[in-house]
């Protein structure tokens, strides 16, 4: 199981992964430096890219 992606002041990003997973591209949805786990996106997106494909 992934990471909950959190912000850094601890809020998860629940709105950004819906978008993701709804087929919008990664860099519109989020911003990587505003997060305190960046590195658990790459599960999400890869998550998106099995569901849409």
């Amino acid at each position: 199981m992934a990471e909950i992606p959190r912000t850094l002041s601890g809020k998860k990003q629940e709105l950004p992964i819906k978008k993701l997973l709804l087929g919008q591209p990664i860099e519109k949805v989020v911003n990587r430096e505003a997060m305190a786990n960046p590195g658990c996106l790459d599960w999400y997106v890869a998550l998106a890219r099995a569901h849409q494909g």
